[in-house]
């Protein structure tokens, strides 16, 4: 069985999407994710827990649904869910009778002692039920350094009789196919992927691809010299939850060794994993390691190597890539090129991703971090609505498209037309009008437009911003996006690059309207545009960025841009039928592809090398732009 296999099997056993905001409607499960049981309880007071969220969440709410434990007592079936994404459980009593009884215990000394966490959530089924459940409350309390256990017990109502499961907690072990700790012997099959030498001993890492794990070993060797596995979910940026994995020595009379076989994946926790093997002579303190790498299980071609790479750099924890607890616009991104990936592929693996990162805006009232994903920043909502869009097209779960329409409508009430006669404003504080703002105002409107039926508010918009747009000069005499205007004028301020990103959103917001009106002479703007963009913003046939400063792929917001530039380019190229970037196209894949990206599908900046540094931006871009060749 495959980790995608595994993921799925615990994505069917359901989670449904929570509630939006009042101004929202009611969300819908998407298709990989039926919903849970619908009832709820009150929490019974007791001490607290803080893990990613406090004590006493709805279950409707939960990452995933694992029933790691059953009892029964007079008929009645006693469950403990466990959501290891979000380390929380919770108890369920089926098959009874009203007042009967249900609730969990944790314990933090392994099951000894529970006085503390004695009948979390306790309640009864209600009149005219036949089941009810708690709701869920943490397993571990990080803050206090506790880690916990927990049970689900319950009773028939008119009986004395308790039963309770067993104490459980979510793994300490990562568990794929198989727990950590075989024995290589019994490996599928011994792919040798790296070796690094020290004092003539030679580490070589091992892959047994069918069960996604490895092994370390080394040879050459004298007694007491030593190898081990690393494993980072990460991408190899930490690893301390997965260092010295099967640490072993070489024996005497022995000149080679090995570790026993560690899963590179964790899927109960939803974790991509990279590993590498590490080793040292026994008489001396210098150590050596392989590459990071990862089996082939979801790495057998460029473009599945760097969805998985980009799945890597997604935190399950926060249920974002950036470290911004409030979700960082490149989290949009991030999440469209990997929705994108999935939707052309037809590989689902990470579909998971799209449930998360919307559960993870939800807090535990219902209410969200940021309403319906806007915020202060409106080019910031157009993503979000964008991404989505995307989802839905995706998942056809109404509710990511009735966020997308949300966004729009959010948006929609910073068009001004007091200055410069148009126009969204960049932010709430209203002083600036840019062109990103625009371009996705005028690409979500028109792609609404072109989902919804009957409309009539979506379509009049992209109209009213193009019109607008193209009176600004805001496209410059080669044909290229600035990145704003001057408001004393109202006119292009030409002091800002024409970033990438600039001249791609614009141009598959041109064929969304087209498609929406039949105007094709918006295509030959759209084209006139790519034209330019493929031209002059290449260097020997490779798109740059106008500016070449730092390139944080973790934080500088135009390691991203080209991607985005990609994305919309092949978006245009598929509505317009437009084949004449397919070679541009392919060209930029065939660059990341053999100069920009290591053996774990990681890629950085320049696209025709040196590979510098990695991180979600860079990969975002490297991703959009090899799934844009297909």
């Amino acid at each position: 069985m495959t980790m995608r296999r595994v993921l799925m099997m615990t994505a069917a056993l359901g989670v449904a999407c929570a509630p939006l905001l009042t101004a929202a409607p009611q969300a819908t499960a998407d298709s990989a994710a039926p919903g849970a049981v619908s009832h709820g309880a009150t929490a019974a007071a007791n001490a607290s827990a803080q893990n990613i969220y406090p004590d006493v969440r709805d279950p409707s709410l939960a990452a995933n649904n694992r029933t790691a434990a059953t009892v029964s007592v007079w008929s009645r079936n006693i469950l403990l869910h466990i959501d290891d994404p979000d380390d929380m459980a919770w108890a369920e009593i089926s098959n009874g009778s009203p007042t009967d009884e249900t609730w969990l215990d944790r314990s933090y000394d392994g099951g000894q002692t529970w006085s503390t966490g004695s009948k979390l959530g306790d309640t009864t089924i209600p009149s005219g039920d036949t089941e009810w459940r708690t709701m869920m409350y943490n397993i571990d309390n990080p803050s206090a350094g506790q880690v916990g256990v927990i049970r689900a017990c319950g009773k028939a109502g008119d009986r004395t009789d308790t039963v309770c499961t067993p104490w459980l907690s979510t793994p300490t072990v990562v568990q794929n196919i198989y727990p950590d700790g075989r024995d290589p012997s019994l490996a599928a099959n011994d792919r040798l992927a790296a070796t690094v030498s020290v004092w003539s001993r030679n580490i070589a890492l091992h892959f047994d691809d069918p069960d996604d794990m490895a092994w370390a070993s080394i040879s050459n060797g004298s007694p007491g010299d030593e190898t081990w596995l690393d494993r980072s979910y990460d991408g190899g940026q930490t690893w301390s939850t997965g260092s010295k994995l099967g640490d072993t020595t070489i024996p005497t009379a022995d000149t080679q060794w090995r570790t026993m076989m560690y899963n590179i994946d964790s899927p109960l926790t939803e974790q991509v994993g990279v590993v590498r093997a590490c080793g040292k002579a026994g008489d001396r303190t210098d150590t050596v390691c392989t590459p990071w790498l990862r089996s082939t299980t979801h790495a057998s071609d460029s473009r599945s190597a760097a969805a998985t790479a980009l799945a890597q750099q997604w935190n399950p924890r926060t249920g974002n890539w950036s470290s911004n607890p409030n979700y960082d616009w490149k989290d949009a991104i991030a999440l469209t090129s990997l929705v994108d990936y999935m939707q052309e592929s037809g590989d689902s693996t990470y579909s998971y991703i799209i449930r998360q990162v919307y559960l993870h805006n939800v807090l535990n009232d219902g209410s969200q971090v940021l309403a319906n994903f806007t915020n202060t920043f409106m080019d910031d909502t157009g993503w979000w609505g964008m991404a989505w869009l995307h989802a839905y097209d995706y998942t056809k779960n109404s509710t990511y498209l009735q966020i997308a329409e949300a966004d729009a409508n959010y948006m929609a009430g910073y068009w001004d037309t007091g200055t410069c006669g148009g126009g969204v404003w960049w932010n709430t504080s209203e002083q600036q009008k840019n062109s990103i703002t625009n371009e996705l105002y005028l690409e979500l409107n028109a792609a609404l437009h072109n989902h919804l039926s009957g409309d009539t508010t979506y379509l009049p918009r992209a109209n009213a911003e193009w019109s607008w747009f193209s009176s600004t000069g805001l496209i410059n005499s080669q044909n290229l996006v600035n990145d704003g205007l001057d408001l004393s004028n109202c006119q292009n301020d030409h002091d800002t690059a024409t970033w990438t990103y600039n001249q791609g959103v614009v141009v598959d917001g041109l064929a969304q309207l087209s498609k929406a009106t039949g105007n094709t002479t918006l295509l030959t703007q759209a084209s006139k545009i790519a034209s330019a963009a493929t031209s002059l913003l290449a260097t020997n046939g490779i798109l740059t960025e106008p500016s070449t400063g730092s390139q944080n792929c973790g934080s500088d917001d135009w390691t991203a841009f080209k991607g985005i530039f990609m994305q919309n380019l092949q978006a245009y190229a598929s509505d317009a039928n437009d084949s004449s970037f397919q070679s541009f196209m392919a060209n930029q894949k065939a660059a990341i592809v053999a100069d920009d990206t290591d053996g774990d599908g990681q890629s950085g900046y320049f696209w025709s090398g040196p590979l510098n540094n990695i991180g979600y931006g860079c990969q975002v871009a490297a991703l959009d732009a090899i799934n844009a060749a297909g």
